[in-house]
């Protein structure tokens, strides 16, 4: 589950809403539990690539104007 949480809170979800949303499959966890998940996923993450944007979004080669 430690996985699922990491995963909620990189698609935008709060940490009570993970938390809530693993509850109801049977897993309770606390809001901190869910933090402490996040940061030890952090941590065990691949470094990012030296030619990635540092936002992790790619940038369009032409930019329009209003």
């Amino acid at each position: 589950m430690r996985g699922w949480a990491a995963l909620m809170r990189a698609l935008g979800m709060s940490l009570r809403s993970a938390g809530d949303t693993l509850s109801a499959f049977g897993e309770s966890l606390s809001r901190a539990s869910v933090w402490r998940d996040v940061q030890e996923a952090g941590e065990n993450a691949p470094a990012a690539s030296p030619n990635a944007p540092p936002n992790g979004r790619a940038r369009s080669a032409r930019t329009r104007h209003a």
